[in-house]
């Protein structure tokens, strides 16, 4: 089953957060609570919906415009606020949510 977004919204993955022990060991924090309890969300985009980014003016005709003006794309690392969006509540879509496309507040870059 393939989950498409609709209208405006993003389907983003969440990242898991990485917390560092006191000898710098990396230790992944596997579950919901541990990711509200860290504050933020961290996703990978996955699909983007016709719309989005379509609430404001001259970015563009096309999706692929407005996501190249607004600098997101499919892969990319984002990051909204903590209760943004729709957790899905499909087991192949556990860790996913749809977010409105302009709950983004940034971006991730290497």
């Amino acid at each position: 089953m393939n989950l498409m977004p609709k209208g405006d919204h993003i389907l983003v993955k969440l990242v898991e957060v990485e917390e560092k022990s006191a000898g710098g060991i990396i230790m992944g924090t596997p579950n919901e609570l541990n990711r509200e309890q860290a504050g933020q969300f961290i996703a990978k985009v996955e699909e983007i919906g016709p719309f989005a980014f379509s609430e404001w003016e001259d970015l563009g005709d096309t999706l692929q415009e407005r996501c190249d003006y607004y600098g997101v794309n499919v892969g990319d690392t984002v990051v909204f606020h903590r209760y943004d969006g729709l957790q899905i509540a499909l087991d192949e879509y556990k860790n996913h949510r749809l977010i409105p496309s302009n709950c983004i507040i940034g971006k991730l870059e290497k």
